[in-house]
């Protein structure tokens, strides 16, 4: 009887861990399937019944990670790829997502170390060095973010991110000329992509050819869709643009409808600030003012709206 019993109960529990196998393949299968669809919250969900069952499969930490930083939830994804990193240490892919994460946070000595454990020689891995070259950038070290980015288009010249990211570098070079050459050839590999006539626009403004970049920001306005953080960037941009060329009421208009779309980008309260000071709107400055430093804006940009402030909004306290 005993015999039977046991028997009995090895046939349920077998039955029951091939049930709950084949549970857990179907939820990372759909969870995944969502994910490549951009149904991210949809897919977190599928992500976290798995963890309900298995929390030790590192591959579904990478893919919840990816899934919540796509909905610019970084606390989610941070502790994702943190987990997925204590239980494989030796992952790649998790400390290379992880640096892309701090990339995006603007700690780039973090992020520098995490890409080059990602990296560790593994100069194929082309999103990962794209990223390097670009903290590479910010960190001033422009030399080695160009080798990066020569590097990727040795095996491939018309590499449209590595085309992207040594127009950027060239620009910080102060090499206009050369970044306009780079990014011409951008925008002939990838007609109408609203990236690359952003970021050539901005170059254009720096060397004060505003109707130039004006005409980029409008292009880059009609290729991207209005979900597009660069539909909300170009707006942004092309508002200031106008600004420079004294034309303020549409300033004004692309600086607040941009608003709109991304309502916590600091820089975009700076700009519309600057046209109202220029307008004698006072009220109206030192509201956006305050808001831009209610996001960070001295954090990310430094302290000019601090400054900006305090001379015009003296009666105000800065946030």
């Amino acid at each position: 009887m005993i015999k039977i019993f046991c028997n009995c109960l090895l046939c349920c529990l077998l039955f029951f861990c091939a049930c709950n196998s084949s549970n857990k393949e179907n939820l990372k299968k759909n969870g995944i399937s969502k994910f490549n669809e951009g149904k991210y919250e949809e897919a977190v969900k599928e992500f976290n019944k798995f963890i309900q069952l298995d929390s030790s499969d590192y591959s579904i930490w990478i893919y919840r990670g990816k899934a919540f930083f796509s909905l610019k939830n970084e606390t989610e994804a941070s502790l994702s790829w943190n987990k997925a990193i204590t239980l494989e240490p030796t992952l790649k892919e998790g400390y290379g997502y992880r640096g892309i994460l701090y990339h995006y946070q603007k700690k780039n000595d973090l992020a520098l170390t995490d890409i080059n454990k990602a990296i560790k020689g593994n100069i194929s891995d082309t999103m990962f060095l794209l990223v390097r070259a670009s903290i590479l950038e910010q960190k001033g070290q422009l030399d080695a973010a160009l080798k990066d980015c020569n590097t990727l288009l040795k095996y491939d010249t018309l590499f449209y991110d590595a085309l992207l990211g040594k127009a950027s570098v060239y620009k910080s070079m102060g090499q206009f000329q050369r970044a306009k050459q780079i990014y011409d050839i951008a925008i002939k590999t990838r007609a109408g992509d609203p990236i690359a006539l952003n970021n050539r626009a901005m170059m254009l403004e720096e060397e004060n050819n505003y109707i130039a970049a004006i005409e980029d920001y409008s292009k880059a306005i009609e290729f991207s869709a209005k979900e597009d953080d660069v539909h909300a960037f170009a707006y942004n941009n092309r508002g200031l643009a106008y600004f420079k060329v004294d034309s303020l009421t549409q300033a004004l208009k692309d600086i607040t409808y941009s608003i709109q779309l991304m309502p916590k980008n600091s820089y975009a309260y700076r700009n519309r600030a600057i046209i109202e000071i220029a307008t004698n709107k006072a009220e109206e400055a030192c509201a956006d003012l305050h808001k831009a430093l209610t996001l960070e804006f001295s954090k990310d940009y430094g302290p000019e709206v601090d400054k900006l402030f305090l001379k015009h909004c003296k009666s105000r306290q800065i946030p």
